[in-house]
């Protein structure tokens, strides 16, 4: 997995883009966007990684969400390993300070915790 490295300023919420078990209890659906604000602003910001669709990436299905900053913002990802494990990454330094703010954040949060709990 490969990752473009942005340090931005612009703060802004997370549009998705695809369905996921992850958005369980959310309602949210493809196209809503949460995470508009934080600590700082929206949970897209300050630092992101994107996707540069270089080979070893996160596919396009592994995507949930993709920040809606000016000249791009996070690429929240989820990837399943051979393993049993995953990798979820919000890709923003500031999603964590949308968390005691936006429920919705919070909840996708709380259902990575929940997997990780699982029994394999």
């Amino acid at each position: 997995m490969k990752w473009l490295y942005r340090s931005t300023g612009a703060f802004a919420p997370y549009t998705v883009v695809n369905k996921h078990p992850l958005l369980a209890g959310t309602g949210l659906s493809v196209g809503d966007q949460f995470g508009q604000s934080g600590y700082n602003g929206g949970a897209s910001g300050w630092e992101v990684d994107s996707l540069l669709g270089l080979e070893g990436e996160a596919t396009t299905s592994q995507v949930l969400a993709r920040g809606t900053n000016p000249g791009g913002g996070a690429s929240m990802v989820f990837l399943e390993k051979p393993n049993g494990g995953f990798v979820f990454s919000a890709s923003s330094i500031a999603f964590n300070g949308a968390l005691a703010t936006d429920a919705v954040a919070s909840t996708i949060l709380r259902n990575v915790f929940t997997l990780a709990r699982k029994p394999k």
